[in-house]
């Protein structure tokens, strides 16, 4: 900060020790554009599957367990959740017209068997009408892991002959958003 004459930040405690704030100022000749105003919306909603896919995954990891669990991230999800779902028809036109675009009937129908069972690459794939060949692995399996839609029984020991495939939570919540 010293290197771009911006201001020094401010930091606060208490004589505990028990919480503390930083305050960054902004410097000078920075893009207002960066900084919000009180009147503009705290969430600007979602314009693409990145977007989505960060608000799925933002709170579990891609074994679906919880990550955030301290008092100001839970203050901060609880408002969070609050906004959305005041502004939820709105966003859901967005996210269901982005995910109608962008996850293929055929990534669906994986995500809605996986969310009945757990299941093994050649059982997922011959439900989908495919063969089990690392191609159709590739092509519709490894894009759903990425994305933390889907993970593996055993993670640990990718080459288990009875590895099977699970949804995580982040793919339960995109069903749910198709589904509303």
């Amino acid at each position: 900060m010293d290197a771009n004459s911006s201001p020094k930040p401010i930091f606060e405690t208490d004589e505990e020790s028990t919480y503390f704030l930083t305050v960054i100022p902004a410097h000078a000749l920075a893009d207002k554009s960066f900084v919000k105003s009180k009147n503009q919306s705290k969430l600007s909603g979602f314009e693409s599957l990145g977007d989505i896919v960060r608000y799925v995954n933002k709170e579990i990891d891609n074994q679906g367990n919880d990550v955030g669990s301290d008092q100001v991230s839970d203050q901060v999800n609880d408002y969070v959740s609050d906004y959305v779902t005041s502004k939820a028809s709105h966003i859901n036109s967005q996210v269901k017209t982005i995910l109608e675009q962008e996850v293929s009937p055929l990534a669906e129908k994986i995500l809605r068997f996986l969310d009945k069972e757990e299941a093994n690459r050649a059982t997922i794939l011959a439900e989908c009408g495919l063969i089990n060949h690392s191609k159709n692995k590739k092509r519709h399996l490894d894009p759903l892991l990425y994305l933390g839609w889907i993970s593996y029984t055993n993670p640990d020991n990718l080459r288990v002959p009875n590895q099977k495939y699970r949804i995580t939570q982040s793919g339960k919540q995109v069903l749910f958003l198709l589904d509303n």
